[in-house]
């Protein structure tokens, strides 16, 4: 989500218990908050920048706030790694 800093808007954090049928399920909901000056800063082609501003946040913050939950028959290390891996290998960073 992209936000002008000035306006101090919270980075929303969710963590809900989702009960089906079959099972109860966590969900871990994160907004990204990306720089509204920065990224409009961009040339409307220049979509690879955006794209590796939006990555590095990524990179950096999903892990941070998925380590400060415990969340049954998950593996936050395994999903940590995982994510950063592929975000590497994609070349977005």
């Amino acid at each position: 989500m992209c936000r002008d800093p000035l306006l101090n808007f919270d980075q929303r954090i969710e963590l809900r218990s989702d009960k089906n049928a079959f099972r109860d399920e966590k969900t871990l909901s994160i907004d990204i908050m990306l720089d509204l000056p920065t990224m409009k800063g961009f040339h409307l082609t220049d979509q690879a920048s955006r794209k590796r501003i939006m990555a590095q946040r990524i990179y950096d913050e999903v892990p941070e706030i998925v380590s400060r939950y415990n969340i049954p028959d998950f593996d936050s290390e395994t999903f940590i790694e995982d994510l950063r891996t592929w975000i590497d290998e994609l070349g977005w960073r």
